[in-house]
């Protein structure tokens, strides 16, 4: 019985790890990813600009497809995001907030946030984070004033990454 509620509880996580997937971030992908919400399939966009200049006319004209209210609705929230997500791109957290962060051990965070949790920069300051608290910490039971350097090594992890994402 427990190895059945241990299988269970396994294939659980795994199948929500899986339906959790990142958008790539990319001008023309953000424009063919709203196109995708519903408006229509059919346009050949080249890039994010003409994406933002579409109307509902340029789309009856290319496609032969008259535009209904919600779908004309969709277009243009769809337009507004993506206009709102081109003016703040790289902007989600201000310098000085990762470089605290860091301070405290915890730049980690935004390094993933600011990768979408995808590639190897977040785990490695993590790892650096513990790495360095538990090697500093066995040592500072010898030395009390080796206590304040536990964080350092991701703290220089962190600041050597810095220039990725400011």
């Amino acid at each position: 019985m427990k190895k059945t509620i241990l299988l269970l509880l396994f294939v659980c996580g795994l199948m929500t790890t899986n339906a959790v997937m990142a958008l790539p971030t990319t001008g023309t992908t953000k424009a063919k990813t709203a196109m995708k919400a519903g408006i229509s399939n059919d346009l050949q966009l080249s890039s994010v600009d003409e994406f933002l200049n579409l109307t509902p006319r340029t789309i009856r004209e290319a496609t032969g497809k008259k535009l209904s209210i919600k779908e004309i609705i969709q277009l243009k929230t769809a337009q507004k995001a993506v206009k709102k997500g081109l003016a703040g791109d790289g902007e989600d957290m201000p310098q000085w907030l990762y470089i605290v962060l860091g301070i405290f051990g915890l730049a980690w965070i935004v390094m993933g946030i600011r990768d979408n949790w995808d590639g190897k920069n977040w785990w490695m300051n993590l790892i650096f984070v513990i790495g360095g608290g538990i090697i500093i910490g066995i040592i500072g039971l010898f030395c009390p004033f080796l206590w304040v350097a536990a964080g350092v090594p991701g703290l220089i992890h962190a600041l050597i990454k810095m220039k990725e994402y400011y």
